[in-house]
């Protein structure tokens, strides 16, 4: 059976070269880096962007692909059906999101059909590429070819990230964190302790802080809360459901506990980081 990754980058991999890009700009000033790249699979349907200005409606097909820009405006207006994937970049991770919509689909998705978040920030080169694409985009007259180049290479980065099977990465004590890791990462709402994982596993619970402080330079409680935080940045950026609705379903008491930690991770409130 295939897995989620493994899925979209079959997915991916069966995309149509880029022939023809849009840019959107963020309606309001934003303070934090979240650009992304929204590829067209199959299908058609319009998107709402922003150039900047004003508001403008294109009518997307395979083949084509919007570059939002610092977490740009992207509204689908949901008239055709469709399969798309979005490229999500972030200081802190890469996202990759796929979505189907069809007849009978209920209109907006609350959640996408697929998606992987990696357990590294973006490489030097695919965040370079993502600046550049950004500095096109900024341009009054983008010069076309440059921008199906870069989207293009941006694509092929993003798959490799999906490629590269992380347990051949390192040795052993890396292969045993990347199978704690990925748990961790299928089940980010569930309550999960050090205690809980060493029996899961039947690993010493002191190994496992050490291997998690080892790889991620974090404690093991902050690493699991980022974990949390990325699902529910997902959530809130990928689906219509309430802050409320997300803080009960990422296991957090209270909607103000959720702001709080979301902003001392984050240096916004989960409602800034909304598109």
């Amino acid at each position: 059976m295939l897995s989620e990754r493994e899925k979209l980058l079959e997915k991916l991999s069966l995309a149509e070269p880029v022939r023809r890009i849009y840019f959107s700009h963020p309606v309001d000033a934003k303070t934090v880096e979240h650009s992304r790249l929204i590829i067209v699979l199959s299908g058609s349907f319009s998107l709402r962007l922003y150039d900047g200005t004003q508001y403008f409606v294109v009518r997307c097909q395979a083949g084509d692909a919007v570059f939002c820009l610092n977490r740009g405006f992207a509204d689908n207006l949901y008239d055709g059906h469709f399969e798309s994937a979005a490229l999500v970049f972030s200081p802190e991770h890469v996202r990759i999101v796929y979505y189907q919509f069809t007849s009978n689909s209920i209109a907006p998705l609350r959640s996408p059909d697929l998606y992987y978040i990696s357990i590294r920030p973006p490489g030097v080169a695919l965040s370079n590429m993502v600046k550049a694409m950004s500095s096109l985009g900024l341009e009054n007259h983008p010069e076309p070819l440059g921008a199906f180049h870069l989207s293009e290479a941006i694509k092929s980065n993003a798959i490799s990230v999906l490629q590269v099977p992380e347990e051949e990465h390192r040795g052993k004590s890396f292969q045993t964190w990347q199978r704690i890791n990925r748990f961790i990462a299928a089940n980010p709402t569930s309550q999960k302790s050090r205690q809980l994982l060493a029996r899961h596993f039947k690993l010493n619970a002191g190994y496992i802080s050490t291997l998690c402080h080892e790889y991620t330079g974090k404690t093991l409680k902050e690493h699991l809360n980022i974990i949390k935080l990325q699902h529910v940045t997902l959530l809130l950026q990928e689906t219509t459901l309430t802050l409320d609705e997300i803080a009960q379903e990422c296991g957090f008491n209270y909607t103000s506990y959720l702001i709080k930690v979301y902003k001392k991770y984050y240096g916004c409130t989960p409602g800034q980081m909304r598109y």
